[in-house]
């Protein structure tokens, strides 16, 4: 059964939450978030409607989440993605 919305365990989520999104929870807004995983998961080849989306995502159906869950939520969608996908 997951334990979370992002169906990782606590122990997986601790690990993520130091080491990897540390840096996305630090930044100053959602914009900046979706810039710094454009360029940490796409090399920076996010194309506008992707980031558009995420923003929206992130700005309006996310209301009261903390920093974290929405991290979690944007490598989740990214990784998931056909951008993440293609082999470059």
């Amino acid at each position: 059964m997951p334990i979370d919305p992002a169906q990782l365990s606590p122990g997986v989520l601790e690990f993520l939450t130091e080491r990897h999104l540390a840096s996305l929870t630090t930044l100053p807004d959602n914009a900046a978030m979706v810039s710094e995983a454009n360029l940490r998961m796409l090399y920076g080849s996010m194309s506008l409607s992707m980031r558009a989306t995420l923003l929206n995502l992130l700005n309006n159906n996310m209301p009261g989440s903390t920093a974290t869950q929405r991290a979690l939520a944007l490598v989740h969608l990214i990784a998931l993605s056909p951008e993440f996908a293609t082999q470059r």
